[in-house]
């Protein structure tokens, strides 16, 4: 049924369009009265029919629009624990981030990675060659590092005579004055020095001497009006 029955209102029979319905009751015998009554009362009964019709197709309609819904409910339940089981193992699969401790303090020791016979020097605030601090010099310092043991002793000649030293407290082969230092190693090596000689203890006048020397040297402007003889050129005093 497309119209609900409850809105509708039984004809006026006893209105003249509706003379032609009379007739034929009239003929067997009614009064157009009793037509006319006869007429509402069949009426009345097909309309409870149509009602009650009416009322079983909206309780058809509300059943399957619960058994639709319920599947529907039902679907994406299903689907929702999919998604979150392939989240799940997405998840797994990822990698951790490692776990940063905010309270963890930066050991402030003298890196083990420089020449221990540059840092003997720094302490005892003599002349090193710079070149200790370059790449160059670092990567040196770790090889022989990991050649000569710690309690390897060297004999060694001194103003007092001849005694023994560590072995890892000897000078590098390797090693070149400044003046064959290029602008590069120069850049490189300087802040790895005044990181040193401070925590060898040296006057902050000392400090400031070196940072102003190297601040000039860097900055100074023949490198910006000549600067392809910077890279790896030798620098000279």
């Amino acid at each position: 049924m497309e119209s609900n029955p409850y809105n509708w209102v039984m004809p006026l029979f006893s209105d003249p369009t509706h003379a032609g319905l009379h007739q034929p009751l009239i003929d067997r015998g009614l009064s157009n009265e009793e037509a006319v009554q006869s007429m509402a009362d069949s009426w009345v009964i097909w309309h409870a029919d149509r009602k009650a019709c009416w009322d079983k197709q909206v309780e058809e309609d509300n059943r399957a629009a619960r058994t639709s819904n319920l599947r529907l409910q039902e679907q994406c339940r299903r689907d929702r624990e999919k998604l979150e089981a392939e989240w799940n193992e997405a998840q797994r699969k990822c990698p951790k981030e490692p776990e940063m401790d905010m309270n963890a303090v930066v050991g402030d020791n003298l890196d083990m990675h420089i020449s221990p016979f540059a840092l003997q020097k720094l302490r005892s605030i003599q002349h090193v060659h710079l070149w200790y601090f370059t790449l160059d010099g670092i990567s040196s310092a770790l090889k022989e590092h990991h050649s000569v043991a710690e309690d390897t002793m060297m004999l060694t000649k001194s103003e007092d005579g001849v005694g023994f030293k560590s072995g890892s407290h000897r000078a590098s082969p390797k090693a070149v004055s400044k003046a064959a230092l290029s602008w590069e190693q120069l850049t490189e090596c300087y802040m790895e020095f005044i990181k040193q000689i401070k925590a060898a203890g040296w006057p902050k006048s000392y400090m400031q001497a070196h940072l102003d020397l190297f601040y000039g040297i860097t900055t100074y402007d023949w490198r910006i009006r000549f600067p392809t003889s910077s890279g790896k050129t030798p620098f000279h005093n």
